[in-house]
């Protein structure tokens, strides 16, 4: 499994957040060149290098999964990833994050299409961070397609948020149980615990 971590960010916590998260991520040992950040809501299009991890910066957003559309419309510099590892810039990424989650995925035996975290202060699985295979995004590809807002105002903004409450079982919903999936979800809250 060949995992690319995709974080979430905005114009407006970008500069408070991704010099933190990056360092977080590199000292889990996470590659910078696995690591990417897709900041929405920016001035203009750019692409960027930070310490090694690669910047996309986009005038359009889809709120937290402004990431996925980047892969979706960007396949091919994330051709080489089975899996996309998604989280918050505002999220904080344990010292041993990295180590756990390689060891608890190369557990498992059946195919994933979507796990979610666990978090803690939500008290159980989250909606929009955890991992999720290519083919789940090429399957939803249409639907990132149609939430991409390339002009918004608070209203339309407002009105898409709304939109992802309702939606919010789409990516990471209730599998089917096995062992499998017991197993990572206990294993989870120790990954998570460790942040």
């Amino acid at each position: 499994m060949n995992i690319a971590f995709l974080i979430s960010t905005t114009k407006s916590y970008y500069d408070q957040t991704v010099n933190r998260i990056i360092k977080e991520a590199q000292d889990s040992g996470i590659p910078s060149s696995d690591l990417f950040i897709v900041s929405s809501q920016e001035d203009s299009n750019n692409c960027l290098s930070l310490n090694d991890a690669n910047i996309f910066k986009v005038t359009y957003t889809g709120i937290h999964l402004t990431p996925l559309i980047h892969v979706v419309e960007n396949f091919n510099i994330y051709e080489n990833y089975t899996h996309f590892c998604l989280l918050h810039s505002t999220s904080t990424i344990g010292s041993t994050f990295y180590t756990k989650l390689k060891n608890i995925l190369s557990k498992l035996q059946s195919p994933i299409d979507a796990i979610p975290f666990n978090s803690p202060g939500l008290g159980g699985q989250t909606k929009d961070m955890g991992i999720v295979s290519r083919d789940q995004i090429l399957f939803l590809q249409n639907y990132f397609k149609a939430i991409k807002l390339e002009e918004y105002t608070s209203d339309s903004l407002l009105q898409l948020k709304k939109q992802l409450i309702f939606d919010e079982n789409l990516i990471f919903g209730l599998q089917a149980v096995t062992k499998d999936l017991i197993f990572l979800l206990v294993l989870n809250l120790l990954i998570v615990a460790d942040n």
